[in-house]
């Protein structure tokens, strides 16, 4: 009698030990079918397997939500380092080897890259043997994620008929602003382009050139181009031999204190609130 119940109890506990192996790691132990039948076997490891996977899918969740909520958390960087600007223009943009905007601000900004498509005597529109920005505008790189025009000054030297608003030949004012910027937008469809208009130098004092400033306005607001009007806002004192040397030609120092900032504001701005 004895005997009889330690092989149940044997039998028992082997088999309390075979389940507990079971759960934990969902291997078989050698004992064949001693302690039930291969489907109620069959059955242990499929609850095993289903417990292992439902635990593995509850950490990976918890997991992803918690790094989910880290990222979130993270300080974005800055917006404008993996930006590439372009800025075209006339002198004001491209004076010399030394003194660019350019460069000055592709540092304040953090941007990628800063393309200079400055040549100096430039015209939006075409104008006798002068560099003419309505045709160069192709130059441009595709990368560009920023585009600016800084033109327009040259054209009032000049004496470029304004033509009107209708207008699609470069001969005029009107006709080239609307080459220019319809070609832009064309090739850069991604790019966010805006324009700047002239200062208000007192070199031109003589000239009409708020007449070219607004038929910048006009076009811009028929095309959705923003214009950051420094015509308006940017009456500084011409005067000034630390600014200028001539009325018209910015020096190092008035880019660094008035261009660079002025536009890296108004960028900021832009690309904060977007």
């Amino acid at each position: 009698m004895m005997k009889t119940k330690t092989i149940k109890f044997l039998a028992a506990l082997l088999a309390t030990v075979s389940f507990a192996v079971f759960g934990l790691g969902g291997c078989a132990l050698p004992f064949g079918n001693l302690f039930g039948s291969s489907s109620e076997q069959s059955s242990l490891e499929e609850s095993s397997v289903e417990s292992s996977v439902e635990s593995s899918e509850e950490s990976s969740v918890e997991s992803s939500e918690e790094s989910s909520e880290e990222s979130s958390e993270e300080v974005p960087a800055n917006i404008f380092s993996r930006m590439r600007m372009a800025c075209i223009g006339d002198s004001i943009t491209n004076i010399g080897t030394d003194n660019k905007y350019t460069p000055l601000l592709q540092e304040e900004l953090g941007l990628s890259f800063c393309f200079n498509y400055g040549v100096s005597g430039s015209t939006v529109a075409k104008c006798g043997g002068l560099s003419c920005i309505s045709e160069r505008y192709t130059q441009v790189s595709k990368s560009s994620n920023i585009i600016s025009v800084l033109a327009g000054v040259n054209d009032c030297m000049n004496e470029v008929p304004l033509g009107t608003i209708d207008d699609t030949t470069n001969e005029t004012f009107y006709g080239a602003l609307n080459i220019l910027l319809d070609g832009l937008k064309a090739n850069h469809p991604d790019a966010y382009i805006f324009y700047m208009t002239p200062y208000k130098y007192i070199y031109w004092e003589s000239q009409d050139l708020e007449s070219y400033v607004n038929a910048i306005k006009e076009v811009c607001e028929l095309k959705d181009i923003p214009v950051l009007d420094m015509f308006t806002y940017g009456n500084f004192d011409w005067n000034n031999p630390l600014y200028t040397a001539d009325g018209l030609h910015p020096t190092a120092k008035f880019y660094e204190e008035y261009t660079v900032p002025q536009i890296a504001a108004y960028l900021r701005e832009v690309f904060e609130q977007a």
